[in-house]
């Protein structure tokens, strides 16, 4: 199951991609879910979640949050409540971290090699505790930026997440998580889990197509090869949520 776990659309006030645009571009390029990560409010992709229902794409929720060290997602937190310092940017990281696991939901940095001054947190990831995964693939990153946060999982010993980090059409799908089991709801139960394999930057054909600008030439979206034997078993519930084992989820799509 291919989701895209980090995507943005107006909601987040810095673009201007239609959330239908989006659910309808990822169900054209064979994706079975999205996460929207508005930034600064999960309460703001209310509107999507219900536009993926209308359409037929698992569209599930979390929320990018400006900090003093970087950008991180949340995922599992059930509304705005979270925000306590009332501002939209930076907030606290070693708080924030805090009190995101206190409601039960967890933080994974987000492109956090990207020099962009306080939008990365550099080489400051290595000493970060409390994070369940690393976001190893952003669309929006080249490779080299990727394969530092890929470097950083295996010292860590974390999982990783990939996401498009999308804020136009054509950006949809660069990247995504691949699970083994099917998600429904984000939280679920604690008894249900979704495995992620490890992965690698090597290329095979995903199943789905692509109207990326034909970048590939059969027309496909490019994903990683899975290597190595260790596998994240992501266990998703409204009050626990954790990262069981090591390995690697995300993959680049499109080249």
């Amino acid at each position: 199951m291919w989701i895209d776990c980090h995507s943005h659309t107006k909601y987040s006030n810095d673009n201007w991609l239609e959330p239908v645009d989006l659910v309808r571009r990822a169900k054209r390029l064979g994706l079975d879910g999205l996460v929207v990560t508005e930034h600064h409010s999960v309460e703001a992709s209310e509107p999507v979640e219900q536009i993926g229902k209308q359409e037929g794409l698992l569209v599930l929720r979390g929320v990018e949050i400006s900090t003093d060290r970087g950008h991180l997602l949340a995922f599992g937190l059930q509304d705005d409540s979270w925000n306590i310092w009332g501002r939209n940017n930076y907030i606290p990281l070693r708080e924030l971290i805090d009190r995101a696991n206190a409601l039960g939901a967890i933080c994974v940095p987000a492109h956090p090699y990207r020099e962009i001054g306080l939008g990365s947190l550099l080489e400051g990831l290595l000493d970060l505790k409390g994070i369940a995964a690393i976001e190893t693939h952003n669309g929006g990153n080249p490779d080299y930026i990727n394969d530092l946060a890929v470097a950083s999982c295996e010292i860590m010993h974390l999982p990783s997440m990939g996401g498009s980090d999308c804020h136009k059409l054509n950006a949809v799908g660069r990247c995504a998580t691949e699970f083994s089991n099917p998600l429904a709801t984000w939280p679920v139960s604690s008894s249900r889990c979704a495995r992620a394999h490890a992965a690698a930057r090597t290329t095979r054909a995903f199943t789905g197509k692509s109207s990326y600008g034909g970048r590939d030439p059969n027309d496909q979206m490019v994903a990683s090869e899975p290597v190595g034997g260790a596998g994240a078993v992501w266990c998703t519930g409204a009050v626990e949520h954790q990262w069981l084992a090591s390995g690697s989820s995300g993959r680049r799509l499109i080249a």
